[in-house]
């Protein structure tokens, strides 16, 4: 019998995305339930925490060599979009996930501690998953993420309201468990005073990194800029963005926003 050479053993090497196709990473932060509590953030959300994630989409772009042109942010999750053509190591799969992965979770560790939060002692790690997308999927894919970021900001304000009150983690959740989204907010809004359409955009609709092209005395220049309101992706300003990204790699602003970065 022929002897089975090591590289053989190696069974997931040559999975591949497939060609001529959109790749988003979508990359979470893993146990960052437990991470957030012993780090004592605020809740339902703490702004460092979000400059945190912010900071970690924009280097994402500019740094990890990806071919990323845009990232989606909301919570503990980055969608991270790669164009096709700009599909780095050949689409392997492997090589796509693990890169990705370490890279979200040195820059996030990183911009904790520039933004006031020591998680020495702590595993600060994310995960990575391949969607492959063509041009039919691609808006529709960040509509449905940002609609989970709605959702994700109507359930954490009702729970953590409740939790305040004095609920128990599973007397909060029993509380919630089957109420529509029409309910929550007029529980949110009756019980507590709290009106969701007030709270900050970035709150409700996320946050997003993408590449501009800005003209400075004449030159284009390409940077990154953050959104902390982003268009409705269900909307044509949206959709626009989102295929500039996929399109072209960038988007063309004049004059340069506020929030550009280097």
């Amino acid at each position: 019998m022929k002897p089975v050479e090591p590289c053989d053993l190696e069974v997931y090497a040559d999975l591949r995305v497939p060609p001529n196709t959109h790749l988003v990473l979508r990359i979470d932060g893993r146990a960052f339930t437990k991470l957030t509590r012993r780090l004592g953030l605020k809740k339902p959300y703490d702004r460092r925490f979000a400059e945190a994630m912010a900071e970690t989409a924009v280097r994402m772009i500019r740094d990890a060599g990806l071919g990323i042109t845009l990232v989606y942010t909301f919570s503990d999750e980055l969608n991270a979009l790669i164009p096709r053509g700009n599909v780095p190591f050949s689409g392997r799969v492997e090589k796509l996930t693990s890169v990705s992965a370490s890279c979200a979770s040195t820059y996030f560790f990183r911009a904790l501690q520039r933004h006031g939060i020591d998680p020495t002692g702590e595993t600060v790690s994310f995960d990575s998953r391949c969607v492959v997308l063509t041009d039919d999927d691609l808006v529709d894919y960040f509509k449905w993420r940002q609609d989970e970021a709605w959702r994700n900001h109507l359930n954490s304000y009702a729970y953590w309201a409740l939790r305040e009150r004095g609920l128990k983690p599973k007397e909060a959740a029993e509380r919630l468990r089957g109420m529509k989204a029409h309910d929550v907010h007029e529980l949110l809004y009756r019980e507590f005073g709290i009106n969701l359409g007030r709270t900050p955009a970035w709150q409700r609709r996320g946050i997003l990194a993408y590449r501009v092209a800005v003209n400075e005395d004449g030159v284009q220049r390409r940077r990154v800029t953050r959104d902390w309101a982003p268009p409705f992706f269900d909307e044509s300003e949206g959709e626009r963005l989102i295929r500039a990204c996929a399109s072209q790699g960038y988007v063309s602003l004049d004059p340069a926003p506020d929030q550009v970065e280097e």
